[in-house]
């Protein structure tokens, strides 16, 4: 689930960027890009966290857990029939997609205005 919610802001701030990556800053903490950029964190973790409410798996019985989010969204519960879709996949990306064009747009545009 993490690396769906990381594909989708990765590929979010691909789809933003103007100018190609300058090389050097992205090997250096304090160069234009930083080290960690706390949109992207959240909303993978808050992605994720979705997306586990989502999906079920009854392979693993350590993760029974999961799917806390069935009930409350109205598909049935953790034995309904969207219990095995792994909607949480698509939403853990989307989220991370969707929200990354929203809160990255100004970080990529004040990165790309650094010469």
């Amino acid at each position: 689930m993490p690396i769906a919610g990381w594909c989708g802001v990765f590929l979010a701030n691909l789809a933003l960027r103007r100018q190609a990556y300058a090389e050097a800053d992205l090997y250096r903490p304090e160069g234009r890009y930083s080290s960690i950029g706390a949109a992207a964190v959240g909303l993978v973790v808050a992605g994720t966290a979705v997306g586990w409410g989502l999906v079920t798996n009854s392979l693993a019985s350590w993760l029974s857990w999961q799917g806390y989010l069935l009930s409350a969204a109205g598909l049935g519960g953790r034995t309904g029939d969207w219990a095995y879709a792994n909607l949480g996949v698509a939403v853990s990306f989307a989220s991370g997609f969707l929200g990354y064009l929203l809160l990255g747009r100004r970080r990529v545009r004040d990165q790309e205005r650094t010469d």
